[in-house]
C-alpha cells in the first residue's frame, strides 16, 4: 500500500509534465507574430514600437524562408521589446 501511493507521488510531476506539452506544440511563428502584432498596435511606445517593427519585419522574412525557429524568436523579441 505504501510502495502505491508513493509511486503516485512521483508520477505527479510527470503528468503535470505531460499536461503541459500540448501548450507548447501548440506554439507556431504564426501564433507568435499575432500575439506580438496585437501588443504592438495598442502600444504608444513609438521608440520600442520602431523597435518591435523591425523584429517583426525580420520574423516575417525567417516565416517566408520556412524557418520556423527563427521566426519564433524574432517574434518573442519584439514582445519582450514592447512589453
Amino acid at each position: 500500500m505504501k510502495f502505491a501511493v508513493l509511486a503516485g507521488l512521483f508520477a505527479l510531476p510527470l503528468l503535470a509534465g505531460c499536461a503541459q506539452q500540448p501548450m507548447m506544440a501548440d506554439k507556431s511563428c504564426e501564433s507568435s507574430m499575432k500575439m506580438a502584432d496585437a501588443a504592438i498596435m495598442k502600444s504608444s511606445d513609438a521608440a520600442k514600437k520602431a523597435m518591435a517593427m523591425k523584429e517583426m519585419e525580420m520574423a516575417k522574412q525567417m516565416m517566408m524562408q520556412k524557418k520556423e525557429a527563427e521566426c519564433m524568436m524574432h517574434a518573442d523579441m519584439a514582445m519582450k521589446i514592447i512589453i
